[in-house]
């Protein structure tokens, strides 16, 4: 490279590093004489002013924080047991009717991946109208915090749920008893029908008709 070149070389890194400082500075003077258009916040206390940046035009195919509708989760665990991460835990208890009561779902999202298995673990019985199952990836992503015990989602059924839950779980257990017991009583209504029956058809078998060389000859004294 010659000399000239190597001057006009540093003359172009000169000029592009004072449009950058210039460019800057411009930056720097506008919100100087503007000082109500936010530049920064705090991130994780405060939220940007307008729609929540949750709300934006984000793909359907991201996943985001985890969402689970606790009133069609079936509680069957296969999300918690497909968890690599074992972010996932829940409590509840057994119904009258053995099903399982859901009391409390709790997601750690300080230790999820996002990988979205647990997701895919959930059955596709808890599909609502839409076609979607009761745990999903939604697609908000800004809920950060300044305390890390935050982060932490419970979806908690509520003592009026859970009552409700009960009563509907007492009954399915009267009902199902009472058909058990009505299958019971119609098996042995029918048993005591066909014993009847075999007896009845037993007792014509033993009864036979009078055959013509059965019947007495008629005696001399009728004959005369």
């Amino acid at each position: 490279m010659t000399v000239a070149a190597e001057f006009a070389h540093t003359v172009r890194e000169i000029y592009d590093d004072l449009v950058t400082a210039v460019k800057g500075m411009m930056v720097t003077t506008r919100y100087l004489f503007h000082p109500n258009e936010i530049v920064t916040v705090q991130y994780g206390r405060k939220q940007y002013p307008g729609e929540p940046r949750h709300e934006l035009d984000i793909p359907p195919t991201y996943r985001g924080e985890l969402f689970n509708d606790v009133e069609r989760c079936v509680v069957c665990e296969l999300c918690a047991k497909a968890c690599p991460t074992q972010c996932i835990s829940m409590e509840f208890e057994t119904g009258a009717d053995k099903t399982r009561i859901l009391h409390n779902f709790h997601i750690d999202m300080t230790i999820c991946l996002f990988c979205g298995l647990c997701t895919e673990a959930c059955p596709d019985k808890t599909k609502n109208e839409e076609g979607e199952k009761c745990l999903v990836m939604t697609n908000r992503y800004d809920f950060s915090t300044a305390r890390k015990s935050e982060i932490g989602f419970h979806f908690v059924a509520g003592e009026k749920k859970l009552k409700a839950w009960r009563e509907a779980s007492r009954k399915r257990a009267e009902e199902k008893a009472a058909a058990k017991k009505a299958a019971a009583e119609a098996k042995k209504a029918a048993a005591a029908r066909a014993a009847a029956e075999k007896k009845s058809d037993a007792g014509a078998k033993t009864t036979k008709p009078m055959t013509k060389g059965s019947e007495s000859a008629p005696s001399k004294e009728g004959l005369s």
